[in-house]
Protein backbone atom coordinates (compact mmCIF):
# COMPACT_ATOMS: atom_id res chain seq x y z
CA UNK A 1 0.00 0.00 0.00
CA UNK A 2 1.47 3.33 -1.04
CA UNK A 3 0.12 6.64 0.17
CA UNK A 4 1.24 9.94 1.67
CA UNK A 5 2.14 8.26 4.99
CA UNK A 6 4.84 6.25 3.22
CA UNK A 7 7.97 7.25 1.33
CA UNK A 8 7.65 7.58 -2.44
CA UNK A 9 7.81 4.25 -4.23
CA UNK A 10 8.16 3.64 -7.94
CA UNK A 11 7.33 0.64 -10.08
CA UNK A 12 8.96 -0.36 -13.33
CA UNK A 13 7.08 0.16 -16.61
CA UNK A 14 4.86 -2.82 -17.29
CA UNK A 15 4.26 -3.62 -13.62
CA UNK A 16 0.78 -3.17 -12.15
CA UNK A 17 -0.98 -1.92 -9.04
CA UNK A 18 -4.50 -2.07 -7.65
CA UNK A 19 -6.93 0.77 -7.05
CA UNK A 20 -10.00 0.21 -4.89
CA UNK A 21 -13.05 2.06 -6.21
CA UNK A 22 -16.18 2.80 -4.23
CA UNK A 23 -18.32 2.56 -7.37
CA UNK A 24 -17.98 1.36 -10.96
CA UNK A 25 -16.21 3.83 -13.19
CA UNK A 26 -12.97 4.75 -14.86
CA UNK A 27 -9.75 6.34 -13.62
CA UNK A 28 -7.61 8.91 -15.36
CA UNK A 29 -3.96 9.02 -14.26
CA UNK A 30 -2.75 12.47 -15.21
CA UNK A 31 0.75 13.04 -16.58
CA UNK A 32 1.95 14.48 -13.26
CA UNK A 33 1.32 11.07 -11.64
CA UNK A 34 3.47 9.33 -14.27
CA UNK A 35 7.03 9.88 -13.07
CA UNK A 36 10.27 8.03 -13.65
CA UNK A 37 13.42 8.11 -11.57
CA UNK A 38 17.06 7.09 -11.48
CA UNK A 39 16.97 6.45 -7.71
CA UNK A 40 16.32 10.15 -7.07
CA UNK A 41 13.81 10.75 -4.27
CA UNK A 42 10.36 11.93 -5.35
CA UNK A 43 9.95 14.11 -2.27
CA UNK A 44 12.43 16.69 -1.07
CA UNK A 45 12.73 14.96 2.31
CA UNK A 46 11.36 11.84 3.94
CA UNK A 47 9.00 12.38 6.83
CA UNK A 48 9.68 10.12 9.82
CA UNK A 49 6.52 8.63 11.28
CA UNK A 50 6.41 6.44 14.37
CA UNK A 51 4.57 3.26 13.48
CA UNK A 52 3.21 0.10 15.02
CA UNK A 53 3.04 -3.06 12.88
CA UNK A 54 0.64 -5.66 14.24
CA UNK A 55 1.03 -9.14 12.78
CA UNK A 56 -1.48 -11.99 12.89
CA UNK A 57 -0.96 -15.58 11.77
CA UNK A 58 -3.26 -18.59 11.71
CA UNK A 59 -0.35 -20.97 11.09
CA UNK A 60 -0.82 -20.89 7.32
CA UNK A 61 -1.55 -17.26 6.44
CA UNK A 62 -0.04 -14.04 7.80
CA UNK A 63 -1.42 -10.50 7.70
CA UNK A 64 0.13 -7.22 8.84
CA UNK A 65 -1.73 -4.01 9.65
CA UNK A 66 0.11 -0.79 10.39
CA UNK A 67 -0.74 2.34 12.37
CA UNK A 68 1.43 5.42 11.85
CA UNK A 69 1.42 8.48 14.10
CA UNK A 70 1.67 12.14 13.09
CA UNK A 71 0.08 15.12 14.86
CA UNK A 72 -1.33 16.46 11.56
CA UNK A 73 -3.64 13.42 11.25
CA UNK A 74 -7.18 12.99 12.60
CA UNK A 75 -9.10 10.11 14.20
CA UNK A 76 -11.27 9.95 11.08
CA UNK A 77 -10.48 9.22 7.46
CA UNK A 78 -7.38 11.09 6.31
CA UNK A 79 -7.58 10.87 2.53
CA UNK A 80 -4.35 9.77 0.85
CA UNK A 81 -2.96 8.68 4.25
CA UNK A 82 -5.37 5.98 5.50
CA UNK A 83 -5.55 2.96 3.21
CA UNK A 84 -8.49 0.58 3.04
CA UNK A 85 -7.87 -3.16 3.08
CA UNK A 86 -7.70 -4.83 -0.32
CA UNK A 87 -8.54 -8.46 0.45
CA UNK A 88 -6.24 -10.89 -1.32
CA UNK A 89 -7.50 -13.72 0.90
CA UNK A 90 -11.19 -13.92 1.86
CA UNK A 91 -10.47 -16.61 4.45
CA UNK A 92 -8.15 -14.65 6.75
CA UNK A 93 -7.60 -10.91 7.30
CA UNK A 94 -6.27 -8.46 9.89
CA UNK A 95 -7.21 -4.78 9.88
CA UNK A 96 -8.01 -1.79 12.08
CA UNK A 97 -11.00 0.53 12.16
CA UNK A 98 -10.98 4.31 12.31
CA UNK A 99 -11.56 5.85 15.75
CA UNK A 100 -14.51 7.95 14.49
CA UNK A 101 -16.67 4.83 14.01
CA UNK A 102 -16.19 4.49 10.24
CA UNK A 103 -16.84 0.87 9.25
CA UNK A 104 -14.12 0.61 6.57
CA UNK A 105 -11.50 -2.09 7.12
CA UNK A 106 -8.12 -0.30 7.17
CA UNK A 107 -4.70 -1.86 6.51
CA UNK A 108 -2.66 1.35 7.02
CA UNK A 109 -4.04 3.93 9.42
CA UNK A 110 -2.59 7.37 10.16
CA UNK A 111 -3.49 8.84 13.57
CA UNK A 112 -2.42 11.66 15.84
CA UNK A 113 -0.56 10.45 18.92
CA UNK A 114 -3.32 8.90 21.02
CA UNK A 115 -3.93 6.68 24.00
CA UNK A 116 -7.30 5.59 22.56
CA UNK A 117 -7.88 1.88 22.03
CA UNK A 118 -7.66 1.21 18.29
CA UNK A 119 -10.25 -1.35 17.09
CA UNK A 120 -8.57 -4.38 15.50
CA UNK A 121 -10.54 -6.79 13.31
CA UNK A 122 -9.72 -10.40 12.51
CA UNK A 123 -11.68 -12.41 9.96
CA UNK A 124 -10.95 -16.15 10.05
CA UNK A 125 -13.37 -18.25 7.99
CA UNK A 126 -12.05 -21.64 9.14
CA UNK A 127 -11.73 -20.56 12.76
CA UNK A 128 -8.97 -21.63 15.11
CA UNK A 129 -5.94 -20.12 16.75
CA UNK A 130 -4.62 -16.72 15.67
CA UNK A 131 -1.27 -15.53 17.03
CA UNK A 132 -0.55 -11.79 17.32
CA UNK A 133 2.91 -10.21 17.44
CA UNK A 134 4.30 -6.70 16.94
CA UNK A 135 7.29 -6.09 14.68
CA UNK A 136 8.29 -2.42 14.81
CA UNK A 137 8.92 -1.76 18.56
CA UNK A 138 8.51 2.03 18.58
CA UNK A 139 10.51 3.81 21.28
CA UNK A 140 8.32 5.36 23.99
CA UNK A 141 5.06 3.70 22.87
CA UNK A 142 3.11 1.05 24.73
CA UNK A 143 1.87 -1.64 22.38
CA UNK A 144 -0.78 -3.60 24.25
CA UNK A 145 -3.28 -5.95 22.61
CA UNK A 146 -6.59 -6.23 24.46
CA UNK A 147 -8.85 -9.27 24.03
CA UNK A 148 -12.16 -8.07 25.47
CA UNK A 149 -13.80 -11.48 25.15
CA UNK A 150 -11.15 -13.17 27.32
CA UNK A 151 -10.42 -10.03 29.38
CA UNK A 152 -6.68 -10.32 28.64
CA UNK A 153 -4.12 -7.55 28.05
CA UNK A 154 -0.82 -8.52 26.38
CA UNK A 155 2.22 -6.24 26.16
CA UNK A 156 3.70 -6.86 22.69
CA UNK A 157 6.73 -4.56 22.97
CA UNK A 158 9.37 -7.30 23.02
CA UNK A 159 10.44 -9.53 20.13
CA UNK A 160 9.44 -12.67 22.04
CA UNK A 161 5.97 -11.40 23.04
CA UNK A 162 2.89 -12.90 21.44
CA UNK A 163 -0.76 -13.57 22.16
CA UNK A 164 -2.76 -16.50 20.80
CA UNK A 165 -6.56 -16.39 20.71
CA UNK A 166 -9.09 -18.90 19.44
CA UNK A 167 -11.39 -17.28 16.89
CA UNK A 168 -14.67 -19.05 16.07
CA UNK A 169 -15.29 -20.16 12.48
CA UNK A 170 -17.06 -17.65 10.21
CA UNK A 171 -16.70 -15.03 12.94
CA UNK A 172 -15.44 -11.56 12.20
CA UNK A 173 -13.26 -10.24 15.00
CA UNK A 174 -14.67 -6.72 15.16
CA UNK A 175 -15.27 -5.58 18.73
CA UNK A 176 -13.09 -8.23 20.37
CA UNK A 177 -9.54 -6.95 19.88
CA UNK A 178 -8.13 -3.48 20.56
Amino acid sequence: TINNAADATYIQPGQAFFIRLLAEGSINLSANLQKSTNNAPFRSAATVWTSVKLNASNGTDKYITEVKFNEAMTKGLDESYDAGLFRANNNFALYTRLLDGNSTDICLQALPTTSDAIPVGVDHTAGGNVTFTESSFPEGYNVVLEDRQEKVFTDLRSASASYTANVAANKQGKGRFF
